[in-house]
């Protein structure tokens, strides 16, 4: 009985104390990729990077026309009959050395195009984590999180048209 004293407080202690931090919590979901996908200074960035991956592509481009040439004239080459062992040598070095020039430079592109992309992104994606903060401290939101997780939820926790409105976009 002495011990039903000492146990029953305390589990009503433990019992009042969850149901109040369960209260306090708030959860908000935000669909970010969306909200990216519209931010203005996104499709500016979308474009500035479409535009320096197609100026990469035609350096590429112009690298396999001329292996394309290359081997056209070794192959032509080689059925005439009229190429030498010398002749031959050097033109598959010559073919290997465009290969291996498209690879790097191919390579190059890309860790270019990563790099630009971050660039351009980082300030665009810190300036909507800080909209979603904002809203969320001013609606009270403990947690957010994106909505993509979520098969089922409530329409009342998703922010995005909060924030949405916080960053101006329509």
């Amino acid at each position: 009985m002495k011990a039903l004293r000492f146990i029953l407080p305390l589990a009503m202690v433990f019992g009042f104390t969850l149901t109040s931090t369960a209260q306090t919590s708030k959860m908000g979901l935000v669909d970010y990729q969306a909200l990216l996908a519209e931010m203005p200074e996104s499709i500016s960035a979308q474009e500035k990077l479409q535009s320096r991956s197609d100026e990469m592509q035609n350096e590429l481009d112009m690298i396999e026309k001329q292996y394309m040439v290359k081997a056209q004239e070794y192959q032509d080459m080689m059925n005439s009959g009229t190429l030498t062992t010398g002749a031959s040598q050097a033109a598959q070095a010559e073919l290997a050395s465009l290969e291996e020039k498209y690879s790097k430079a191919d390579l190059r592109a890309q860790e270019s195009l990563m790099g630009y992309q971050e660039t351009l992104m980082t300030p665009i994606i810190n300036k909507l984590d800080e909209a979603i903060n904002s809203v969320s401290k001013a609606n009270g939101y403990t947690h957010v999180t994106d909505i993509n997780q979520f098969i089922v939820y409530p329409e009342s926790d998703d922010i995005t048209g909060k924030v949405k409105a916080h960053l101006g976009i329509q």
